[in-house]
């Protein structure tokens, strides 16, 4: 156990954290720093603000509630465009006067006009217009939610979608930019941990070599078996890496953005999500899923790193290895899909991602058994 705790000391050194935290600070601002802002977009307040009012789940029948906390919205912004001349001398007189006017591909084109209708939204007015494009979107996704009548690509995938919207949970409410945003947040953080992991650890094995210390230590029984308290050593160090880095970086996500909260039990299948998933999960699910992918694929990681930081004579050799495994796996987590439409989307085959994890889980823990059994046999002559 006391060589356990040495170890450990040796890998968490307070030069490796201060320089691992530059490193973090720097990719936290350029890679994750936006994603752990507020989403502001109209669409989640209004979906918050539904959640609020009417549950989780919406129904045909609440088509009649939107339209009319839509109607008296409407009526004001029809009144404010009566008073407003500038407006009235364009003949836009009511809002779906207004959308139409906008619409017209004629009228970007000049300036005047459209600095004038920019103007009809008037700055003290400007919630009713957010309020009132919030409720239009929700009506549009209800009245046609069951529209889509494309092919995603196999039956499979095609039988996967009919299903889902038979079920209940197809009416949750969840917006398409909360479910995306965690994504990629997650994608971003599983970066972060996979660079954190790999640059504490890669040392653990080729420093002892490259300071001749494996020369005594094998040259004792109980010196063989430290290979094994090294792994232990690696185990322990990326259980605490990865805890406090998602930890602060969960905290950090959810705790700017109450908003997200409230859709914990929304389904990640909901009418809102153009591409529905295969797993039937809800969001606060699918997050405590990712969770653990996170650390299986760190666990993965160690047992990877430790084997190059092994068979690595030279820091060069290390380097180069330790850099290719960080380039491979980061362009894998944040793959376009993965990251923009999450785990399990049906634009994945139904066991990509679960075998993906348990092939890299596999070949991890071969290598470290094989590698195991030649340092209780290795002649160091």
């Amino acid at each position: 156990m006391r060589i356990i705790i040495n170890e450990l000391k040796k890998v968490l050194n307070i030069k490796s954290i201060l320089i691992l935290s530059l490193i973090l600070f720097v990719m936290y601002n350029f890679f994750i720093g936006s994603r752990t802002t507020p989403i502001n977009d109209i669409y989640a307040t209004t979906a918050a603000r539904l959640i609020k009012e009417r549950g989780y789940n919406l129904e045909e029948k609440d088509l009649s509630y939107l339209k009319n906390l839509r109607e008296p919205i409407k009526l004001e912004i029809d009144k404010c465009l009566n008073e407003d001349m500038e407006t009235k001398s364009l003949g836009i007189t009511s809002y779906e006067k207004l959308i139409e006017f906008r619409s017209d591909r004629k009228n970007w084109t000049n300036e005047k006009l459209s600095k004038l209708v920019d103007n009809a939204y008037f700055k003290d007015k400007e919630y009713l217009f957010d309020e009132i494009e919030g409720i239009d979107f929700f009506i549009d996704k209800l009245e046609n939610k069951n529209e889509f009548k494309g092919s995603y690509g196999s039956e499979l995938r095609n039988n996967r979608v009919a299903e889902v919207k038979a079920k209940k949970y197809y009416n949750d409410i969840l917006p398409a930019s909360i479910y995306y945003r965690y994504n990629d947040f997650i994608c971003y953080s599983n970066l972060l941990i996979i660079v954190s992991i790999v640059f504490m650890l890669a040392p653990i094995f080729t420093k002892d070599k490259m300071r001749n210390v494996e020369v005594l230590q094998y040259t004792t029984k109980r010196g063989r078996s430290v290979y094994k308290d090294k792994l232990l050593t690696s185990i322990i160090a990326t259980t605490i890496i990865t805890t406090i880095e998602l930890g602060g970086l969960l905290e950090l996500f959810f705790s700017r953005d109450n908003k997200i909260k409230l859709f914990f039990h929304s389904s990640i299948n909901s009418f809102m999500n153009p591409y529905p998933n295969w797993f039937d999960l809800n969001l606060l699910q699918f997050i405590i899923c990712t969770i653990i992918i996170t650390y299986i694929v760190a666990f993965a990681i160690t047992m990877f790193i430790c084997y190059i930081s092994r068979k690595a004579n030279r820091y060069i050799t290390l380097i180069g290895c330790s850099v290719l495994l960080v380039l491979a796996l980061g362009k894998i987590v944040t793959n376009d899909i993965i990251e923009n439409f999450g785990v399990g989307n049906i634009l994945q085959a139904k066991l990509l991602v679960p075998s993906f994890i348990g092939i890299i889980t596999l070949i991890g823990i071969v290598l470290t058994l094989i590698k195991y059994k030649k340092e209780r046999k290795l002649d160091i002559v």
